[in-house]
């Protein structure tokens, strides 16, 4: 029973697939007819709605369209005016005869409505578009002219811009021979001109930036402008960097003058001081009266002109070697003063021709020149200090060098034998001090000034770094109430002058003599 059962099931299955099949054919027709009846339907609408618009312009009367009915479906149903032209052209295609058009041609009355009212459209579009690009033209032809200004403030810049540029790396190789005035001349004279130019760079610059800012542009446009303005911001940069530069090298050009310059006057003022001291060794002179044949007016001071006759006196009368212009006088006379006054007073000349020499072995310092006969003040120890009053002088007995000299520990005042005649070396001159401990250089004596001194004090401090060499203008002394020995000085790195503590109220010992 089973094996019948199986055939009847794939019987059934079979006619169950046919008419699944017929029922998929049927379905697939049936849509087909479906779509068929709605495209009749569709055609017959359109075919009535054709009809309609031709009879409603027709009125009806004899089927046929005449050239003003043409014209009244054309303005009515499209708003539009159909050209003569058009329908000239439309008659001639359906009949040369033709007076009017047929209902079966009004398939062609229409094409003809569209093809002209396209044309139409065509040539509103051409001329909007035309009528816009003349606006851009025209708007390009302002904003060119911007350009162009900018370009041409550019082009004004950059000659001057050249010739700064030219000069300054021509500065090494020009500039090595020259003296420390010379150069800080030539750094003026390229700084007028860098300054020119920069002015006209900026010029430029201000005209790029500012450049169609707030001013509406075509969208067309705005690509463009954003392309020329950046260029024009990059012409100005590249012009601004170019000066940068130049300046830099001015600046190179300055600082090297004023190193040249420190040690040019350090030469030429230790030439002036040779010199004069020469001539105050010559002369058998102190350094008060060497200062009294300066100050011919005795006006308890000297300014340039009279030091520069004095010394130029001397070098005059000198070697070859002594000979100085009177160029290199005023610059030597700048180093003497200080103070920047314009005067070297008595006190600050006899400071800076203070000659200290240090004790190398222990010595005597005696009351008179002469060795034998001389009483004898007091033993000198190894590494104290003594100031020279005059120049030395041979003792005439023993033909050794003594110089009358101060010592700078007691204030007693005496001479003493420089060199033995065995060779043996008792003072050594050319003691400078050396910072041994940060300090501080102040232009006050007065460390604990008033709050108005103390506020100027704070101005003018200068920290003092170990290593650093000073050199005496006034011995140092305690200050009262502190405790500390402070003495006036010159730092010799720079030429700053102050009071610097030498030794704390503690002991602690800020500088010692080298």
């Amino acid at each position: 029973e089973e094996k019948p059962t199986l055939q009847k099931l794939q019987k059934v299955q079979i006619r169950v697939n046919t008419c699944k099949a017929t029922v998929d054919k049927e379905a697939k027709a049936f849509e087909g007819a479906k779509q068929t009846a709605v495209k009749r339907a569709k055609a017959r609408q359109e075919l009535m709605k054709v009809k309609s618009t031709f009879g409603k312009y027709t009125k009806g009367k004899d089927g046929m369209m005449t050239k003003k009915e043409i014209m009244a479906f054309a303005k009515g149903e499209y708003k539009f005016t159909l050209p003569e032209a058009v329908l000239d052209k439309l008659f001639k295609v359906i009949g040369p005869d033709a007076k009017a058009v047929k209902e079966a041609d009004f398939w062609r009355v229409k094409a003809a409505v569209g093809v002209a009212r396209e044309r139409a459209m065509d040539l509103k579009r051409k001329a909007a578009r035309e009528e816009h690009e003349k606006e851009i033209a025209e708007q390009k032809e302002k904003l060119q002219a911007g350009i162009t200004k900018v370009q041409e403030a550019v082009k004004a810049a950059e000659p001057e811009v050249t010739q700064a540029v030219t000069q300054t790396k021509a500065l090494p190789s020009e500039t090595r021979s020259l003296k420390s005035p010379a150069m800080a001349a030539r750094a003026d004279e390229l700084a007028a001109l860098i300054k020119s130019a920069s002015e006209k760079v900026e010029v430029a610059k201000t005209q790029a930036g500012e450049f169609c800012e707030g001013e509406e542009v075509e969208k067309d446009l705005t690509k463009w402008v954003a392309g020329e303005k950046g260029k024009l911001k990059n012409l100005a940069a590249n012009l601004e960097a170019q000066l940068q530069r130049a300046t830099a090298a001015v600046e190179k050009l300055r600082a090297d003058a004023a190193k040249k310059d420190l040690v040019e006057v350090k030469e030429l003022s230790a030439k002036a001081l040779k010199l004069m001291k020469a001539h105050q060794a010559a002369e058998g002179l102190t350094a008060a009266a060497l200062f009294d044949a300066i100050d011919t007016k005795k006006s308890g001071s000297f300014g340039p002109d009279a030091f520069a006759a004095f010394v130029g006196k001397l070098a005059k009368a000198g070697a070859e070697a002594d000979a100085m212009s009177d160029e290199d006088l005023t610059r030597a006379f700048a180093h003497f003063d200080e103070e920047k006054d314009g005067s070297v007073p008595k006190e600050a000349f006899e400071a800076m021709l203070m000659v200290l020499m240090k004790v190398m072995k222990d010595v005597a310092i005696t009351e008179g020149l002469a060795i034998k006969d001389a009483k004898s003040l007091r033993r000198l120890e190894v590494g104290e200090i003594v100031q020279a009053l005059e120049a030395p002088v041979k003792e005439e007995k023993t033909e050794v060098q003594r110089v009358k000299a101060r010592t700078m520990q007691d204030g007693v005042e005496g001479f003493i034998t420089i060199a033995g005649n065995q060779g043996s070396v008792f003072l050594k001159e050319g003691v400078v001090c050396k910072v041994i401990k940060e300090t501080i250089l102040t232009d006050s004596f007065d460390i604990e000034a008033s709050k108005e001194e103390a506020r100027k004090i704070k101005e003018v401090t200068r920290k003092l770094k170990p290593g650093e060499l000073l050199e005496v203008r006034e011995w140092g002394k305690k200050q009262e109430g502190t405790g500390l020995t402070r003495m006036k000085c010159k730092v010799k790195s720079d030429g700053s002058i102050g009071y610097v503590t030498t030794v704390g109220n503690t002991g602690i010992k800020f500088v010692e003599f080298v």
